[in-house]
C-alpha cells in the first residue's frame, strides 16, 4: 500500500500504521521522509497513512511556554525592582562612610578628589537606575501581556511614584558628594 494519500503529499502531521496488523501512530511527513515527532530518526516508509486535520495538541505546549515565560518574566522583575532600591542605598552608605572618614581622620589625600570622584560615580549609579527601571517597566509591559494571553488578570504594575524616592535619594548623596569635593 502507499505511504501517502494520493491527493495530498504535503508536509504534515499524519495518522500512519507503520506495518500491518500494528496500532496506529502519528508521524510527521517533511515531504521527504518520514519521522516520530520529537525524534530525530528517520523512519521507514509505513503501512498505511492518513493527513491528521490538525496537528495533535497544539496548545497544550503553548499554554507551558506562556507560563516558563511568565516565571522567567517574574524573576526578571525582582532583578530589576532589587536594582532600584538597592543601588541608592548602597551609594549614600560609601558617601556617609567616606565623609566621616575625612572628617575625623588626617591624610595626604585631597579630600575634593574623593568627593569628585564619588560623584561621578552617583552619575553612574543613577545612569545604571535609569536602566534598571526601562528594564523593570519593559518586564512589567511583557507580564501583562502574558497574563493577558494566559487569560489571567493582569496584575503587575509599574508606578512611577514607587521609584522617584529612590532617584530623590541618589540625586541628593551625588549633589552632596559634589558640595564636599568643592568644599574639601
Amino acid at each position: 500500500m502507499k505511504d501517502l494519500d494520493k491527493h495530498d503529499s504535503r508536509p504534515g502531521y499524519y495518522y500512519v500504521v507503520p506495518t500491518r496488523g500494528s496500532d496506529w501512530e502519528v508521524w510527521m511527513w517533511t515531504g521527504h521522509r518520514w519521522y516520530e515527532p520529537g525524534e530525530a530518526d528517520e523512519k521507514n516508509r509505513p503501512y498505511w497513512s492518513y493527513r491528521v486535520p490538525q496537528p495533535p495538541h497544539p496548545d497544550v505546549g503553548i499554554v507551558e511556554a506562556k507560563v516558563a515565560q511568565l516565571e522567567l518574566l517574574q524573576a526578571r522583575l525582582i532583578a530589576h525592582g532589587s536594582k532600584l532600591w538597592q543601588l541608592p542605598f548602597s551609594y549614600t552608605g560609601i558617601v556617609a562612610v567616606s565623609a566621616s572618614l575625612f572628617e575625623t581622620t588626617t591624610t595626604s589625600l585631597q579630600g575634593y578628589y574623593v568627593f569628585y570622584a564619588l560623584g561621578i560615580g552617583g552619575l553612574i549609579v543613577i545612569y545604571c537606575m535609569i536602566g534598571a527601571y526601562e528594564g523593570y517597566s519593559r518586564t512589567v509591559t511583557f507580564m501583562r501581556t502574558v497574563e493577558t494571553e494566559l487569560g489571567l488578570q493582569p496584575s503587575a504594575t509599574n508606578k512611577p511614584s514607587h521609584s522617584v524616592p529612590y532617584f530623590l535619594l541618589a540625586g541628593a548623596a551625588t549633589l552632596a558628594t559634589f558640595c564636599l569635593g568643592y568644599l574639601g
